[in-house]
């Protein structure tokens, strides 16, 4: 390719004309084009996606180490950004992208740090009483992230965290579409089964918490809001359930839990049934199984029951030893499992394996079938195929998490339900069975 200058007829500017001498010549110029356009291309992703998202979190982390640095910073890159003019620039040899991109990463380490720093501002509760409200997720806006019981470890944490920052009370109000229930007296199905107001000091009356200042955490922007509760004050820096972690350890839960979760009178009633049912066995234990939606979730496996089975044989086994039981003693123990799932499969599968005379279960729990597992994304929360009311499935969650908690030994999998039990009975051992199967002997944190 040879390349020849010339002026234009009326003296205007200088051009450049291209002469191809070859076809290897035509080959090399579209070559460069192309890959000119995927230069352009990658550079357009790395620009508008990966390096936003970069800065994003750089300015999140800075903000975590350095709390008012999106002061300085946030200003000067919102004005680069929105003032400086863009350069027009047709190829990925103009300067003008990347000094466009520098005031990009600016403006948005700093958004990112006021978002944030927002975020991690301490909430001042001192003497004043916090409202807890159900979660939400990020995406799409509105829709409910919670089970009853991923709400009560939001309680929890709220008890905890007033405890540790002075607060007179926590009130609770939770209402969705998959617990609040319209036959119900109001639409705060926390208030169904529990008392929804518990004092943080001794020194004051239910009735003094209606002068004191509330603290509402239902924003979503916002500190143990509606994107996050106060969950991770309860599991710590550690991901929930896996396995059996906490920030509040098993004793401090427990504690929280006999001091400020009150049942109401309605729901104690059956739980004592069951517990009188199992109070005359030698030897008592519990086993939840959650089937339906688990293989949607990490590690995206479904136990087998034969797993399950295997465990219970060796919790029987092994409590019944330390009862000094063995032999035709052992075979002789009268033996009662307590049994909740959300699996019909699964229940029928213990009575089999065990004997309908030795499991026991709550019978107004839901279960569902194998062909309505597929539509169970959030396990019997938010179920179609659940024939029950909203009241009554709430109940039965509560029934089943306290009675699981009735016996010496618990075997359950990853559940907030179960976690749940854990926490209300730490005399008693635990087997859970996830990607692993972890031992927690008795009395054992």
């Amino acid at each position: 390719m040879q390349r020849q200058k010339h002026e234009t007829n009326d003296g205007g500017e200088v051009g450049t004309t291209h002469v191809f001498t070859s076809m290897g010549g035509v080959e090399d110029f579209h070559q460069r084009r192309k890959r000119d356009r995927v230069l352009n291309v990658l550079l357009m992703c790395v620009e508008f996606i990966l390096y936003p998202t970069a800065c994003l979190f750089f300015g999140a982390f800075l903000t975590h180490t350095w709390p008012e640095f999106f002061v300085l910073v946030a200003p000067l890159g919102v004005v680069w950004f929105f003032v400086r003019k863009r350069p027009r620039v047709r190829s990925v040899r103009g300067g003008g992208r990347w000094s466009v991109m520098l005031g990009m990463s600016v403006a948005m380490i700093g958004i990112a740090g006021f978002l944030f720093s927002t975020y991690r501002i301490v909430p001042d509760v001192k003497n004043k009483v916090i409202v807890v409200y159900v979660k939400e997720h990020i995406w799409p806006p509105g829709k409910v992230t919670a089970g009853l019981f991923s709400s009560m470890k939001s309680v929890l944490g709220a008890l905890a965290y007033g405890k540790m920052h002075g607060a007179a009370a926590v009130r609770v109000w939770l209402q969705d579409e998959y617990y609040s229930d319209p036959e119900q007296h109001s639409a705060n199905y926390w208030g169904y089964f529990f008392e929804d107001l518990m004092l943080l000091r001794e020194d004051i009356t239910k009735q003094d918490c209606h002068q004191l200042e509330q603290v509402h955490f239902n924003q979503r922007w916002k500190r143990y809001g509606k994107w996050g509760g106060f969950n991770r004050v309860i599991d710590g820096m550690t991901p929930a359930n896996y396995p059996l972690t906490y920030g509040v350890n098993r004793q401090g839960v427990n504690d929280l839990i006999t001091k400020h979760i009150k049942l109401r009178p309605a729901v104690q009633a059956k739980i004592d049934a069951i517990r009188t049912e199992m109070s005359g066995a030698t030897l008592a234990l519990g086993v939840h199984y959650r089937g339906t939606d688990t293989a949607m979730h990490w590690p995206y496996v479904k136990i087998p029951y034969k797993s399950f089975f295997q465990e219970v044989d060796k919790a029987i086994q092994e409590r019944l030893a330390e009862k000094g039981l063995l032999g035709k003693e052992a075979g002789a123990a009268t033996i009662r499992i307590f049994v909740a799932t959300d699996e019909q499969e699964f229940l029928e599968a213990m009575r089999s394996k065990y004997g309908a005379e030795r499991v026991v279960s709550y019978e107004g729990s839901p279960r569902l079938t194998p062909d309505q597992y597929a539509a169970a994304t959030e396990g019997l929360t938010n179920s179609p195929d659940v024939k029950v009311s909203n009241y009554e499935k709430g109940e039965s969650a509560v029934v089943d998490a306290i009675c699981l908690a009735l016996g010496e030994h618990l075997i359950k999998s990853r559940s907030n339900v179960s976690e749940f039990s854990y926490a209300w009975n730490v005399d008693m051992a635990v087997t859970m069975l996830f990607n692993e199967v972890t031992y927690i002997p008795k009395g054992k944190f």
